[in-house]
């Protein structure tokens, strides 16, 4: 089997976004979009999530035609991949908040028609809109 399989949920956050100018050598997308998994033997050996999936389940999936351009060996306990994400070719899709998690939600806009927050009993753009 494979020497060390890290699953999806061993990637970073971060590293989710769109990785420009990258091919997939098992399906040819590009650019790979969502995580980017690296061979850590292999000097130039890339897959998208979902056929890192397909590795997960025992099978290393390769186009002939990306082959031919980018030769790597077929068998799979020769692979070792990793989450990664290259300076420059990659943005992420991960929300840049300061907790990181969901957003707030903000309070809700009053429209000119709406009752003044004053209190007054007029309408917001007869009271404290002008």
């Amino acid at each position: 089997m494979l020497r060390s399989l890290v699953g999806s949920e061993m990637c970073i956050r971060d590293r989710y976004g769109t990785h420009k100018k990258i091919t997939c050598d098992g399906c040819g997308t590009e650019p790979i979009v969502g995580y980017r998994w690296r061979c850590r033997g292999c000097k130039n050996h890339d897959l998208c999530d979902m056929c890192f999936e397909q590795v997960k389940a025992g099978v290393l999936p390769q186009l002939a035609s990306q082959q031919r351009l980018n030769p790597v060996s077929a068998k799979l306990e020769d692979h070792e991949f990793f989450c990664y994400a290259e300076n420059g070719a990659f943005q992420s899709m991960a929300k840049q908040g300061a907790s990181g998690g969901p957003t707030a939600k903000q309070a809700k806009k009053l429209k000119p028609n709406d009752p003044c927050s004053c209190n007054s009993g007029k309408k917001f753009k007869k009271c404290c809109q002008k």
